[in-house]
Order: C-alpha cells, then structure tokens, then sequence
C-alpha cells in the first residue's frame, strides 16, 4: 500500500490513471532508473524487435470508443421512439379526456355562436402550458438518468467519459418534435369537438 499526493487533475478522458514524473515512479516501484510503461508520440517510435511491446494508434482508440458507445446509443434512440409514441398517446387520452368532461361546455358555446376555430382554440389548447413545462422540466431529469448509465457502464467496463451534457440545437430538435406531437394529438381530437352537437347541452342539464 502507498499514498501519492494530488497536485492537480488533468483534463483527460484517456482512462483512469495517475500522472507522475517518472524519477519518482521508479523510485516508489523500486524500477529500474529511466524505466517506463508507455510511451506518447505522434510518430512511429524505433524500438528493437526484441522487446515485447504494443502499439495503439488514437483511431484504434476512437474506434474502440465508438464500438463500446453503439449499443448505449442504440438504446437512447430506441428509448427515445417509445417515449416518443408514449407521449403522443399521452398527450392524445389527456386532450380525449379534456374533451369528453367539457362535452357540456363545448355545446354551450356552439349555441352562443362560437365559431369552430374559437372553441378548439379554447378547449384544445388548454393543456400547452403543461405540455410545454412537463418538457422543461424532463430535461434534468433525461439528464439524470443518462448519468446513472453511463455511471454503470464506467464501472463495468472502466471508461472515463467527460460530463454529461445537451447541445441547445438537441433541446430545441426534442422541443419540435414534442409539440409536433402535441398538435398531432389536437388534430386527432378536433373531431370529436367537432362532432359534439348543440343538444349535448340539453341532455347534460337533464341528466
């Protein structure tokens, strides 16, 4: 067992290691003066044949990344498809619902002279404040989750990735396609506003 003291925290995602001078390395693993375990270049190193040694260029690097990152990114996109038709079913039994306990209201209005326009204006878009902060509010939330998984796959597999975080154009693309969605929904409802008939009123009083 040994302590090393941290004189600061390099800005690298390389992996896990600890940076020291190498007289000091040496020194404390009782190595041989000038030893070393690897070495950095931007060039083809010229080391005897033999010497047992290995050689990994950056792109092999990357491409390591990138094959263990495939799997994770094909679980966000498929996570994002089924949350993408989650919410559009959602959103479209809430609209349904909203239109179903405002039957009454939406032929009073049609006997005052509302025109369509003004009663699915009314009615429909009653729940975009919702819609809009429920987005806002997943944000930190998405971000929180993703953390954690990507807190499990460094654990497991040993990769250091850099902080977590999404570009404004991700927020915006996710904003459009939620109130695509949203307006898809309305569009699905409005048929069932529109088919609410002026006597609806006179059987809910009835009733």
């Amino acid at each position: 067992m040994f302590s090393v003291k941290i004189d600061a925290i390099a800005d690298t995602y390389e992996g896990k290691f600890i940076f020291m001078p190498l007289a000091d390395f040496n020194q404390k693993f009782e190595m041989p003066e000038g030893s070393y375990i690897g070495a950095f270049s931007n060039v083809l190193l010229n080391i005897p044949e033999n010497q047992s040694y290995s050689v990994v260029s950056l792109d092999e690097k990357l491409a390591a990344i990138r094959e263990v990152m495939a799997p994770m990114q094909s679980m966000i996109s498929g996570l994002a498809t089924v949350a993408f038709i989650i919410g559009m079913i959602v959103i479209y039994l809430v609209t349904s619902m909203i239109v179903e306990e405002n039957k009454g209201t939406i032929s009073l209005m049609k006997i005052f002279g509302y025109r369509k326009k003004e009663i699915n204006s009314l009615i429909l878009n009653s729940s975009t404040i919702v819609v809009v902060s429920g987005y806002i509010i997943g944000i930190p939330l998405t971000l929180s989750a993703i953390g954690v998984l990507v807190q499990s796959m460094e654990n497991s597999v040993g990769l250091s990735l850099p902080p977590l975080k999404i570009d404004l154009l991700y927020i915006l693309i996710g904003f459009i396609v939620v109130m695509i969605s949203y307006e898809l929904s309305k569009l699905m409802c409005r048929k069932k506003v529109n088919s609410v008939s002026m006597s609806d009123a006179l059987k809910s009083g009835m009733e």
